[in-house]
């Protein structure tokens, strides 16, 4: 990127134009703190159960349930 080791530089000095720059506070917060990571980890935990947990627990219930007609019959 020129030398520039810092893109974000870049990427402002191209969104505002000049060589004045300044991209307010939001540019300065380089890590996530535990909230948000904590927060990512619930959201992706939840929609792993919704796509692999729950298919598994309706296909056991099924099999379990036409197990039992099975052996009543």
């Amino acid at each position: 990127m020129g030398g520039d080791p810092d893109a974000r530089g870049v990427v402002c000095r191209y969104a505002v134009g000049n060589g004045n720059f300044s991209c307010g506070p939001a540019a300065k917060e380089d890590k996530m703190g535990l909230t948000e990571v904590a927060v990512m980890t619930a959201v992706f935990a939840t929609l792993a159960v919704l796509r692999f947990g729950v298919p598994l627990a309706l296909t056991w219930m099924v099999g379990k349930v036409a197990h039992h007609f099975e052996q009543a019959a």
